[in-house]
């Protein structure tokens, strides 16, 4: 059973990773990460993000959000592996702590930014 799911962003969570990829995004049009266009608008997260988010904590399934460069923490060794480069990504964390790769870039890019269709695509993986 799941417990925990870790979206990682394509995306540095410094403070000047973040304003790099805010200006590429949305000024110049040359960055990309289907994650990011998934749970956040142009300056934020978006509140049926934060809806799905606390759905899901009521079913004690948390949600953990991580930059590609907080890997580089060694708490994150193991996901790392899993994770394998693989931009943007999320992982699914089982009770006994075994880790899945559940979706790539292919899958979120394919849910043009709809929190819906990213439901679709993680609620089998939750049962």
């Amino acid at each position: 059973m799941v417990n925990r799911l870790t979206m990682v962003y394509d995306a540095d969570g410094t403070i000047t990773g973040e304003l790099s990829y805010w200006v590429g995004h949305n000024i110049v049009g040359n960055v990309k990460c289907s994650m990011c266009d998934i749970s956040h608008g142009p300056f934020r997260q978006k509140q049926v993000w934060k809806a799905w988010v606390a759905s899901l904590a009521k079913r004690s399934i948390e949600v953990v959000t991580l930059h590609r460069n907080d890997l580089a923490n060694h708490e994150h060794l193991e996901l790392a592996q899993v994770i394998n480069g693989q931009f943007p990504c999320v992982v699914a964390h089982s009770a006994t702590g075994h880790l899945s790769f559940l979706l790539g870039d292919v899958e979120l890019t394919s849910c043009n930014g709809q929190i819906d269709a990213f439901a679709k695509l993680v609620e089998p993986h939750l049962a």
